[in-house]
């Protein structure tokens, strides 16, 4: 009796373990990332790599680094970033430590691609500047 007991304990947590890696979002995973103005000029590059999504927080890492000498703002991170998901909305802050200067990425999600505006948030408020394309890698 007790071995069987402990084969179905077994077999349970064995079920519980692959259902959990089958339910993984399709959100999780790896992106390159581009970022432009509202002229259509390349800002920034990158990459973003989501690790998780829990009910409808997401995290991840993030990394952006500015190639338009003549813009002017700071858009340049490499760290964590954290988000939130409603449907296929996305939103993203690559500065979730920072209450000021923080570099916003509001898009949808679509077939391996998130795509919408980008804004920098300070103590002053926030400015949207242009467009971004995140595509799954």
């Amino acid at each position: 009796m007790k071995t069987v007991v402990i084969s179905a304990l077994v077999l349970l947590a064995g079920f519980g373990y692959c259902s959990h890696s089958r339910d993984q979002s399709p959100l999780v995973g790896k992106y390159n990332l581009q970022g432009y103005d509202f002229s259509g000029r390349l800002i920034f590059n990158g990459a973003i790599s989501l690790t998780s999504l829990e009910n409808t927080e997401l995290k991840g890492l993030c990394k952006v680094v500015k190639v338009a000498e003549a813009f002017e703002g700071t858009v340049n991170k490499d760290g964590p970033c954290e988000g939130k998901v409603s449907g296929d909305k996305v939103t993203l802050d690559l500065a979730p430590n920072l209450s000021d200067g923080g570099l916003v990425f509001e898009g949808r999600w679509s077939e391996g691609r998130i795509a919408g505006t980008w804004r920098i948030e300070s103590m002053a408020g926030a400015k949207t500047f242009g467009s971004f394309e995140a595509v799954r890698q």
